[in-house]
C-alpha cells in the first residue's frame, strides 16, 4: 500500500488571496533575476501565522504550474499541534535525519494539489538543533533544490529560536512574516538584527492578518479584475446605454 496522499486546504477569501498572489509573483520575480528557488518563511514573535501564509504560498506556486515541495522544519511541536501530519512519524524530517536508512523519497508525500509536495516534521525532538546542523540535513535542501522549481521551508519564530539561521546559507532567500497588532516593533528589529548578517538572502517581510477593510484602503482597486467586479461593471455599462438611448429616443419624439 502506498502512502496516503496529505489533504492541504487553501484559503478561499478573496483579499487573502490577492495578498498570496502578490507575494507569488515577488517570488517568481526573484527567480528570473537570480534563479532563487528555495525560501525559508519564518515567523517575528510568536502567533504570525508563519506556516498559514507558507502554505498557501506553497500551493498557488504549484497552481500555478510549478513543482513545488514545502518542508515543516519545526520539529519542537508535535503532531498534536500541526495541521496535518504524516501517516508515520519514521516517514518524516525527523525520521530522515535521525535514520540513515531513510531517504529523501520516503519522507516526501503527495497532496490533494498536483505539483505539491509535503514534508512532515514528524514527532517532536530534543535536539532539533544539532539535527538542522547535520549533513542529512545539507543533503536534503541540495536534493530537493535539484527536483522542485520551489522549495519552502516553513520554520519556528526567529525571535523564540535560532532554527532559521542555521538553513539560510543553505537556501536562496529567507522571507520574515509579521502579524498586525501582534507582532510588536522590537521583535521585528530584533529579528532584522539578528539576521542583519545574512542581508544578501533577504527577500522581505509579510505581513500578516491585515484586516480586509484595511487592506482594500492600502490596495486600491485590488479587485478591479474580479469576475464579480467585471459583472457589475458591465451592467452599470448597460444601464448607462439603456439610459442613453431612453433619453435620444425621447428628443427624438418631442422634435
Amino acid at each position: 500500500m502506498g502512502k496516503q496522499i496529505l489533504e492541504l486546504y487553501n484559503t478561499e477569501d478573496s483579499v487573502m488571496n490577492d495578498a498570496i498572489d502578490r507575494v507569488v509573483v515577488r517570488l517568481y520575480g526573484i527567480r528570473k533575476e537570480s534563479n532563487a528557488g528555495s525560501f525559508i518563511f519564518t515567523g517575528v514573535g510568536s502567533h504570525a501565522g508563519t506556516t498559514s501564509v507558507a502554505i498557501n504560498v506553497a500551493i498557488a506556486l504549484a497552481e500555478a504550474g510549478w513543482k513545488t515541495v514545502f518542508v515543516d522544519c519545526d520539529l519542537r511541536k508535535g503532531t498534536d499541534y500541526k495541521r496535518i501530519s504524516g501517516e508515520s512519524s519514521t516517514h518524516s524530517l525527523a525520521g530522515y535525519l535521525m535514520d540513515t536508512s531513510i531517504s529523501v523519497e520516503d519522507a516526501v508525500y503527495e497532496t490533494n494539489y498536483k505539483g505539491l509536495s509535503f514534508i512532515p516534521s514528524g514527532d517532536c525532538v530534543e535536539n532539533p538543533v544539532r539535527l538542522l546542523c547535520t549533513g542529512r540535513m545539507e543533503e536534503m535542501v541540495r536534493l530537493l533544490k535539484e527536483k522542485y522549481d520551489y522549495v519552502i521551508f516553513d520554520l519556528p519564530s526567529i525571535n523564540t529560536v535560532n532554527d532559521a539561521e542555521i538553513l539560510i546559507p543553505e537556501t536562496d532567500r529567507f522571507i520574515l512574516v509579521t502579524a498586525l497588532n501582534v507582532s510588536t516593533k522590537r521583535e521585528i528589529l530584533d529579528a532584522r538584527l539578528e539576521l542583519s548578517r545574512f542581508e544578501d538572502h533577504y527577500a522581505g517581510m509579510i505581513v500578516n492578518r491585515v484586516e480586509a477593510r484595511q487592506y482594500r484602503r492600502q490596495i486600491r482597486d485590488f479587485d478591479y479584475f474580479s469576475r464579480e467586479n467585471l459583472e457589475n461593471m458591465q451592467k452599470r455599462a448597460l444601464a448607462r446605454k439603456f439610459k442613453k438611448k431612453g433619453k435620444k429616443k425621447e428628443a427624438s419624439d418631442a422634435k
